[in-house]
């Protein structure tokens, strides 16, 4: 099966070096690299040349947009020039163990029923303050394969894209009405995979998922605001799913799947009103509701936001 790395790149020549060695290092060398880059005003381009020179036994596909788009649509864009038949999403400065491509297209391969692939990874600080600490270690060396379910919570996703490996029927989806410039590419892979009950997850770290300042979601505050743009987007994915729902005549237990959905945007609708006008009324509900949140945490969190505006 041929192999595609989608990559989107923007002002990365800080840290794009490590990520190609670590891609050109594999294994199973990829079959095709396809960069697109996001007007970078940086050596961005000319270090993504210096590499096509070099490694020549791998095909490369490099366009730079005429305006910037943003991650969101810069990365769809990578993704829809692919040709190859299990594509791996790359960040532009993050690490790969050398096995990554070689271990995840072969449980890919053998078994059908695998439409998306995450693995394990362990993130790692890179900041004026805090140099290269391990944070979270997501995953075991056991290498152990397990479904990821459908379920009350499909909407929340706990993997970047980054440790993500797909069939090529997942970029169709960006030719569909229901993708939208604002959707986020790798939450809008996981939801459409997760109705159809075919993502899994090798419990491996195969990648080390570099935060720093410059990173595009790096270090979102915890305020208001932002809790209600996090749930806004929520909801939207949530109206996509019922959409994607419409459309798919093979997807299995489409009542009970739609009564989640429409259950999950009552309660992300509740979140919102909570947020905006918190009262006495509303507090004594949200505690009712305690139980329907994730983590207890986000519980916490939607309480303090509501009241620290």
């Amino acid at each position: 099966m041929k192999i595609s790395v989608a990559m989107a790149t923007y002002n990365g020549a800080r840290f794009i070096k490590r990520q190609l060695d670590s891609i050109i290092s594999q294994i199973r060398l990829p079959d095709e690299i396809v960069i697109s880059d996001d007007c970078s005003i940086d050596e961005t381009l000319d270090i993504i040349s210096e590499y096509q020179n070099k490694m020549i036994a791998v095909s490369w596909i490099v366009v730079q947009n005429q305006k910037n788009l943003g991650w969101r649509q810069n990365f769809a864009n990578a993704i829809r020039l692919t040709t190859g038949d299990i594509i791996f999403l790359a960040d532009q400065d993050d690490e790969w163990n050398k096995n990554k491509i070689k271990e995840m297209s072969l449980l890919i391969q053998n078994n059908e029923d695998i439409l998306l692939l995450v693995s394990g990874y362990v993130t790692i600080e890179e900041t004026s303050s805090l140099k290269n600490k391990s944070l979270l270690n997501r995953g075991n060396q056991n290498g152990a394969i397990r479904k990821i379910g459908f379920d009350r919570y499909f909407y929340m996703n706990h993997y970047p894209g980054c440790t993500y490996a797909f069939r090529k029927e997942c970029k169709d989806w960006f030719s569909l009405p229901i993708w939208s410039k604002n959707q986020a590419h790798d939450e809008f892979i996981m939801v459409l995979a997760k109705l159809k009950n075919r993502v899994y997850c090798y419990d491996k770290p195969l990648i080390y998922f570099i935060r720093h300042e410059t990173s595009a979601t790096y270090g979102k505050k915890l305020n208001f605001r932002d809790r209600i743009e996090l749930l806004n987007e929520k909801n939207y994915e949530l109206n996509i799913a019922e959409e994607f729902l419409k459309i798919n005549i093979d997807i299995i237990d489409k009542e009970t799947k739609n009564k989640i959905i429409n259950e999950c945007k009552e309660f992300i609708g509740f979140r919102i009103r909570w947020l905006e006008k918190p009262n006495c009324k509303s507090f004594l509900k949200l505690i009712s509701k305690y139980r329907d949140y994730e983590k207890i945490k986000f519980f916490f969190t939607d309480i303090y936001c509501a009241f620290k505006r």
